[in-house]
């Protein structure tokens, strides 16, 4: 969950990290970078950047606003 904010980030095995509103339960956004399950998903404490970590090792990093690949 988002510091602050009202976002929740999960994984799975669609090898997909999602982004919900937590008032509506809406998605928000999906990022089809990985090429395996998305094991990990993490915001950063201040909560503009999110992480995810897939089963292969593959790791990218999400501006959480706007779900822009940031590096």
């Amino acid at each position: 969950i988002r510091p602050r904010r009202a976002l929740i980030a999960v994984g799975g095995l669609a090898n997909v990290p999602r982004v919900y509103d937590t008032g509506d339960g809406v998605l928000g956004y999906e990022e089809r970078k990985h090429t395996d399950w998305v094991t990990s998903v993490a915001f950063s404490p201040d909560g503009v950047l999110l992480a995810s970590g897939d089963r292969n090792g593959g790791l990218v990093v999400w501006e959480s606003d706007t779900g822009r690949e940031f590096y």
